[in-house]
């Protein structure tokens, strides 16, 4: 059976068409690439690539093959790209390759020249050196020469005169004699002084830290002794209650009597009670003088300890009111003030106005008007405020 041959397929006009624009395409971007002057090989692979592109978008019904194609044509050229890469590092490595023994010659022959400069500057080093020694004792040597002929020129002549002395005195023997012998007593009293008037400065803080430690525990005995001074007062209060109930007919209750008496002493002013209790309970029956000079040497040691605070409260509640005077408040006036400190006087006057509740230590008009005006020159406009009030 005869076959008849298969004619090809007549072109499209549009197929036509398409074809001529893509030829077009390709043309105008290799001429636009040549007047850049970037019209080289990946260029050219771009611009085809990008025309294969529109050749796929065309040709919907051979679109899978085609884009199958595109991608091979992809991966080709990235091959070749990665081996142009390859190419260009390896060609890098056998140049550094061949340049290495001539590099490490380089070095050899610098380090031979640095070693000959380190030798040479010990060299110069240990030369300097010896020179620097020389000249160090050359002018040790002289220096003590100097010295010699500066002791040498201001040595005493026995022939000079002594301070304080006339030319006659000082060539005398017997001038010379006693004037010896006072130097020989000055040195003497020196050092006696030494002994008796003066002491370390570290035996001055012992001292004072001695002092001090002895205060807060004379406080706190005192604090102690006021305690138990309370609660004796309550048991003899309760006792000598017990004592009356006793004698009496006992109509009342002991029991209500009792508490009717604790709460009556409560009511005592304590300041008139404690002092009998003192008087009465002294076991060494010191002498009420003797008392009065304690009280005053203990308010001097807290003045002095410049706690004056404590020394304030002290002169206030001093017995019979001695330190209630206006001696005291010159004292207080001419203690030193700080300026991160309260004002000792401005404290004095506070403990003054503080006791002055109790009717037999009352302050006196010119002390109080002191020290109203005194709170006002301080801008303590306060504190008058309230002892004023409290004097009402």
């Amino acid at each position: 059976m005869n076959q008849i041959p298969i004619l090809p397929p007549i072109a499209r006009t549009s197929d036509k068409s398409f074809l001529s624009a893509v030829q077009s395409y390709i043309k105008d971007e290799k001429e636009k690439m040549e007047m850049a002057g970037q019209c080289n090989a990946e260029q050219q692979c771009v611009i085809y690539g990008q025309a294969l592109d529109k050749v796929i978008d065309y040709c919907t019904n051979y679109k899978g093959i085609l884009t199958a194609i595109k991608q091979e044509y992809d991966q080709f050229i990235d091959v070749i790209k990665q081996s142009q890469i390859d190419v260009v590092l390896l060609q890098g490595k056998l140049k550094a390759l061949a340049s290495e023994p001539t590099t490490l010659m380089y070095h050899r022959k610098r380090a031979t020249e640095l070693s000959k400069k380190i030798e040479i500057i010990h060299n110069d080093s240990c030369r300097i050196e010896s020179e620097l020694k020389k000249l160090q004792d050359n002018r040790r040597l002289k220096s003590e020469e100097a010295e010699d002929t500066t002791v040498l020129k201001t040595r005493l002549k026995p022939s000079s005169i002594f301070p304080g002395m006339t030319v006659e005195d000082s060539l005398s023997k017997d001038k010379l004699t006693e004037y010896l012998q006072e130097l020989i007593m000055k040195r003497d009293t020196l050092k006696a002084d030494i002994k008796s008037k003066y002491v370390p400065v570290h035996r001055k803080k012992e001292l004072e830290s001695k002092l001090s430690s002895a205060l807060q525990e004379r406080e706190e005995a005192e604090i102690l002794n006021k305690k138990l001074m309370a609660s004796y007062k309550r048991r003899r209060l309760i006792a000598d209650t017990i004592s009356t109930w006793a004698k009496s007919n006992k109509d009342v209750c002991l029991y209500d009597t009792i508490l009717q008496v604790t709460a009556n002493g409560n009511e005592l002013n304590d300041d008139t009670c404690t002092a009998g209790l003192f008087d009465e309970l002294e076991p060494s029956k010191i002498s009420e003088g003797e008392s009065v000079l304690d009280y005053v040497e203990r308010f001097n040691e807290l003045f002095v300890s410049k706690q004056f605070q404590a020394a304030a409260a002290q002169a206030a509640n001093s017995p019979k009111g001695i330190l209630r005077n206006m001696e005291t408040m010159e004292k207080f006036k001419a203690a030193p003030v700080h300026d991160e400190d309260e004002s000792p006087l401005l404290l004095f006057f506070e403990a003054l106005m503080g006791s002055s509740h109790l009717n037999k230590h009352p302050v006196n008009a010119a002390m109080a008007l002191d020290g109203i005006q005194y709170a006002l020159s301080h801008d303590k406009l306060e504190l008058v405020v309230h002892w004023v009030t409290q004097q009402k």
